[in-house]
């Protein structure tokens, strides 16, 4: 029995992807095949993806059609793919498929361990210290060098001098 769902509760093929599947598919020259995506536990790394044309209908399988593509997850793979969205990029740097998936924790943790990474911690201490307990202000600046993206920089607005 195959299940059909909507695409507001599965995963998302975006319409460049869904161009880019119809593309491939067709330089296939069949018309039985569909895009099957399925899901494996990454370990540590979060999930790993599957995405392949394939022409079996195996029970339990969700469905969805995208401008004319269809979409198949099998029933183990679905709830770790609910609200996924597939898009395809083709730029300078990148070309491929690539999925945004907010059930993917391991991306998450992967993230939060770079920033952990690359935290600095700064001390400031003025030059003239003028004991007043009075609010100072203060400002950090960050240059980053040629090459590196953009980097955000966390710090105070300023200060209470000692009395």
């Amino acid at each position: 029995m195959t299940v059909q769902q909507e695409a507001t509760q599965g995963v998302i093929l975006t319409g460049v992807a869904a161009a880019k599947v119809s593309s491939l598919l067709a330089q296939e020259g069949r018309d039985d095949l569909r895009l099957r995506i399925a899901v494996q536990p990454g370990g540590c790394s979060g999930l790993r993806y599957q995405l392949y044309f394939d022409e079996r209908e195996i029970d339990g399988d969700v469905v969805s059609a995208f401008g004319g593509v269809q979409v198949v997850t099998d029933k183990m793979s679905a709830p770790y793919l609910m609200g996924a969205t597939i898009d395809f990029v083709d730029t300078i740097e990148k070309q491929g498929f690539t999925i945004d998936n907010p059930n993917d924790l391991g991306d998450v943790a992967t993230k939060i361990g770079v920033e952990l990474r690359n935290q600095y911690v700064l001390g400031y201490r003025p030059a003239k210290v003028v004991r007043d307990g009075k609010w100072r202000k203060i400002k950090v600046k960050l240059l980053p060098p040629k090459g590196l993206p953009p980097l955000r920089v966390y710090a105070r607005t300023g200060y209470y001098a000692p009395q």
